[in-house]
């Protein structure tokens, strides 16, 4: 059977990071893409970040001075083990996120 992309979140960014997911145990979170989009005054900070034990926090999209132009995105394969967190935020508030991905029992 093939593992599809499935929806992990969506919504606006505060400027708190706030914890989206948390993998649960015997599993991994593979984030295959986040869409972001940002249309308010002036630029914003973006971030989306992994955070598991035994590991500092490590950012899979940060972007500094994102301009209110539309949406970007970005793709690849972020990788967050059992236990770990994803968490998002945006300075100022209001920046849309999407993200997908799957998840994998281990």
């Amino acid at each position: 059977m093939s593992t599809y992309s499935t929806l992990i979140w969506s919504g606006q960014g505060t400027t708190t990071p706030t914890v989206i997911y948390t993998v649960l145990p015997g599993h991994t979170l593979v984030v295959r893409d986040i869409e972001y989009t940002w249309t308010g005054t002036g630029d914003t900070i973006l971030n989306v970040e992994a955070n598991a034990s035994g590991f500092a926090a490590a950012p899979m999209l940060y972007r500094v001075n994102q301009p209110a132009d539309g949406s970007h995105q970005w793709e690849g394969r972020g990788v967050v083990p059992s236990g770990g967190t994803v968490s998002v935020s945006s300075n100022p508030a209001g920046a849309y996120f999407y993200i997908s991905g799957y998840d994998l029992q281990d």
